[in-house]
């Protein structure tokens, strides 16, 4: 589901902030869901007061269902980071 727990950073635009909102606009496919380890991606964020004029500063999280993956690979659970240059209709 591309509005939940998924591998889609999307967006979705309105005039007022309770909407109604257009349909979801994917940006960014999290390329973390083909290592496995039952790895989720979630809570995608833009961050425009660390946003530059080269685009748009966008982190999602990243984490694991399972807690040995966790234990065996630190860098599962952190938060990433990626740049939004430009937004297509």
């Amino acid at each position: 589901e591309r509005d939940r727990i998924g591998g889609f950073v999307a967006y979705s635009a309105a005039d007022t902030p309770w909407g109604p909102f257009e349909p979801l606009t994917p940006l960014y496919y999290t390329p973390e869901l083909t290592e496995g380890q039952d790895i989720v991606t979630y809570n995608a964020k833009a961050h425009p007061h660390l946003s530059g004029e080269d685009g748009l500063l966008v982190s999602y999280n990243v984490n694991t269902t399972s807690l040995a993956a966790n234990a065996n690979n630190a860098d599962i659970y952190r938060p990433r980071w990626i740049r939004v240059r430009e937004l297509r209709p």
